[in-house]
């Protein structure tokens, strides 16, 4: 991690912390290099210092090789729904191919059936990489409730500023359209909001 980016954090979240506020699960792509797990384990521990209860694939390995990854995280996003928290997706260069991928494997499946998911397949060379890790499994989740119109409600997408990834020299998936985004660190105080909407003039 960018010492000045570790710094930015500690300073935007200074003086916000209070009693429990609810559940935050952290979800990215597979994969990541060590910079960026970092900063994904920063950002949950900051998250956990200010109170909430949240839930990281990196840190659950002992439980994740026992239920699975796709059991685990329904265990989860069981356990948002039951305290009204939020899905956080980072966003990465790993995590957008995905997303990507996904996305047009499903819709490939959706509109001409199993030949249209193998010919999507086919021609991404590969595989389908969804439901293979826990991130993959939440793209399933995201799309599902894409469908249905509610995916706003649980997932929400965040970004490190050191990162150039959308609006730039990417373009965000499908998949991702319709949810909210926020750059961190410089949107910190705005994410924290998100997450507790019923607490704004704490914030």
């Amino acid at each position: 991690m960018r010492k000045k980016e570790e710094e930015i954090f500690r300073i935007l979240f200074l003086g916000q912390r209070h009693e429990a506020r609810g559940e935050v699960l952290l979800l990215h792509a597979s994969g990541a290099d060590v910079v960026e797990a970092g900063l994904v384990c920063q950002l949950g521990a900051e998250l956990s210092e200010l109170g909430f209860g949240v839930s990281l694939d990196l840190w659950s390995q002992a439980e994740l090789s026992s239920l699975g990854p796709g059991p685990w995280l329904h265990s989860k996003l069981s356990l948002l729904q039951r305290r009204r928290g939020k899905a956080l997706l980072v966003l990465s260069g790993s995590a957008l191919d995905t997303a990507q991928a996904c996305w047009d494997s499903w819709i490939g499946e959706k509109n001409g059936g199993p030949e249209g998911a193998k010919k999507d397949q086919t021609a991404w060379g590969k595989p389908s990489p969804c439901f293979s890790d826990v991130f993959g499994s939440a793209l399933s989740c995201v799309f599902s409730a894409h469908l249905k119109g509610g995916a706003a409600e649980r997932f929400v997408l965040v970004r490190f500023d050191s990162q150039k990834l959308v609006n730039g020299e990417r373009v965000m998936p499908m998949l991702f359209q319709g949810l909210e985004l926020y750059s961190l660190p410089s949107e910190s105080r705005q994410l924290l909001a998100e997450l507790c909407p019923e607490r704004p003039g704490e914030l």
